[in-house]
């Protein structure tokens, strides 16, 4: 089942975000990332999995990392 505008968000629990910023600029890189922020400012129960070569970009964001499908590192 497919939804879309405020009512899939409304079910959205986890959201995967695949290499969202690679390839941009940084302008639109920050904006898709302050999108991110704003909806987990505003939900408690949202999660998302960022998926990135640029550890840079994700450092800000992570509680865990993994490579190789194994977590080397947990923290806030």
């Amino acid at each position: 089942m497919f939804t879309s505008g405020a009512a899939g968000l409304a079910l959205l629990v986890a959201l995967v975000c695949d290499e969202i910023t690679s390839g941009l600029d940084t302008v639109t890189r920050r904006g898709i990332l302050d999108v991110l922020e704003g909806l987990l400012r505003d939900r408690d129960d949202l999660s998302f999995v960022l998926i990135t070569h640029d550890l840079d970009t994700a450092r800000p964001y992570w509680t865990r990392e993994s490579w190789s499908s194994r977590v080397r590192r947990t923290g806030s």
